[in-house]
């Protein structure tokens, strides 16, 4: 005979959120849901694994639940886990479901239903209903409207339509529901999009009353001209990141980009016959160049502090190569540790280069029209400033590893640093300088791949990715994708338990963008 009291649950008393155990809590907030993710068959089809779950994390039983769409699955759902679900009320509710509508024939519609007064009081009417440090959670899918049109990112402008309206936001979760891909991207750009999103809002105890005649602070401004542009190609808006072996000098700077991932599309970006020119602006310790170096094509990195740069060019002696460091050829002495080519094969390859300082002087030294391609991870803006956590702690500082790009009093780059500006404004800012002189420097018809990963400070959560890519739309480069890279290999933290929700992060954005000028 099986203990009862062994056998039960345990759930703590101060986990008000959910009826989930410590290992459901922390399973489910992984930032990407695979339809194969084994925590997520309830033996349901695949349609709805994803709803199930979100319904479980975000509810206790006999909660209310609204459900303005009156999607059948969440009402099946909500009555077999004794949840109470409603269509419409003008009660208040501890969660409310939203997927979001994408019936528009335009783009003037589009632009017209976001910033109506209409639109808005329907989300100002789930604001008041909502209860105190409770979730809203809005299911949306970006899209194009035809073919060489530039991406909607739909879940970027919704978002910012609910944080205007006073809703904080609290994560993103990326659903890949699986099944068969169409590779037909060229006629059908929206075969690329593979995935949803889940914008996950609450509502705080100390935010402001929401208001109809509060001024929106965000616009839309998507051109018309461009969707009469040459062919596009379209990455998969979800892939798998192909992790390396991290190489010891590699892991020494706080944020790099895996090499495999770069190649691939380099790969599908340029023409390789032409051996194509490579930017990478913010170049670390030389991802982008070991990539370039490993394809044989020409790349140019720009690095401000002097430390990423000798690491960088330990990375290229460690494997018998040479580099030019501000036009001189530096020449490794010794026998090198990492004998990925033979000798012969060495001397075929390309000599990478990179500049020692600041972005914004050294890309003006290359003419206008010059590169074939730019691939960069920027700075993450002061994240890596703020107080230590365990997970930092642990992979990080236990380690002895850096946990800064440069630190005051040692680094004679630290007040040039844009990691270490206090405003998030004046760091977009900055970046939008950098982008701005990059795009003169790109080829017509060339794109660009900007990597970065969404983050949080403090309560709040950025969608730095969309932030990116609105200042490449705002420069005149077309977005032409965002592609979720999903690094399934980091390790899970159980942050906000038992309290709130705070996602484990295990996943970059791509942002892609094409310069057109027509």
């Amino acid at each position: 005979m099986t203990n009862p009291i062994k056998n039960k649950k345990k759930i703590p008393i101060s986990n008000k959120l959910n009826d989930l155990t410590a290992k459901e809590w922390l399973i489910n907030t992984k930032s990407v849901w695979e339809f194969s993710d084994y925590h997520l068959n309830h033996g349901d089809r695949k349609e709805i694994r994803h709803l199930r779950n979100l319904l479980l994390f975000f509810t206790k039983k006999n909660n209310v639940i609204l459900n303005p769409n009156n999607n059948k699955e969440i009402n099946l759902i909500g009555e077999s886990e004794r949840r109470i679900v409603l269509t419409k009320t003008k009660k208040e509710v501890d969660f409310i479901w939203i997927q979001a509508n994408r019936d528009f024939a335009n783009l003037m519609l589009y632009e017209h239903t976001l910033l109506s007064d209409k639109y808005k009081s329907e989300f100002i009417h789930y604001f008041h209903i909502l209860k105190s440090e409770k979730y809203l959670c809005v299911m949306v899918r970006d899209f194009y409207f035809q073919r060489n049109s530039g991406l909607i990112s739909y879940h970027y402008d919704l978002a910012n339509l609910l944080i205007n309206i006073g809703f904080n936001l609290n994560g993103l979760t990326v659903w890949v529901p699986g099944g068969k891909k169409d590779t037909n991207h060229i006629d059908n750009p929206n075969s690329s999009i593979i995935n949803d999103y889940f914008l996950i809002f609450r509502k705080e105890k100390k935010k402001k009353e929401a208001t109809v005649k509060k001024p929106l602070e965000f616009q839309l401004n998507y051109d018309e001209k461009k969707m009469l542009a040459k062919k596009t190609l379209y990455y998969d808006s979800y892939i798998k990141s192909i992790t390396p072996t991290r190489d010891k000098f590699k892991t020494q700077h706080p944020a790099t980009f895996p090499e495999p991932d770069i190649k691939k599309i380099i790969e599908f970006y340029t023409d390789m016959s032409k051996k194509p020119k490579i930017l990478d602006p913010f170049c670390g310790v030389g991802s982008t160049l070991i990539a370039c170096l490993e394809l044989n094509v020409e790349g140019y990195g720009i690095e401000l502090t002097k430390k990423w740069i000798d690491l960088t060019k330990r990375r290229f002696f460690s494997r018998g190569m040479p580099i030019k460091i501000n036009g001189k050829k530096f020449t490794p002495q010794q026998k090198p540790l990492d004998l990925f080519m033979d000798e012969e094969g060495k001397k075929k390859l390309l000599i990478q280069n990179v500049e020692h300082g600041d972005a914004k002087e050294k890309i003006q030294l290359f003419p206008d029209n010059y590169f074939d391609f730019i691939v960069t991870s920027p700075p993450y803006w002061g994240i890596l400033t703020k107080k230590i956590d365990h997970k930092t702690k642990k992979e990080r500082v236990d380690k002895g590893f850096e946990t800064k790009y440069t630190i005051e009093g040692k680094d004679e780059t630290f007040h040039k640093d844009l990691a270490n500006i206090k405003s998030y404004a004046k760091f977009l800012n900055e970046l939008t300088k950098i982008f701005s002189t990059c795009y003169k420097k790109l080829k017509n018809l060339g794109y660009g791949a900007i990597f970065v990963s969404d983050f949080r400070d403090g309560p709040d959560f950025y969608l730095y990715h969309g932030d990116i890519a609105n200042i490449l739309k705002n420069i005149g480069f077309k977005l032409t994708g965002l592609t979720v890279l999903h690094q399934d290999n980091k390790n899970l933290y159980p942050y906000g338990y038992p309290y709130s929700f705070v996602s484990n992060i295990h996943h970059q954005f791509i942002v892609v963008v094409k310069k057109e000028e027509v």
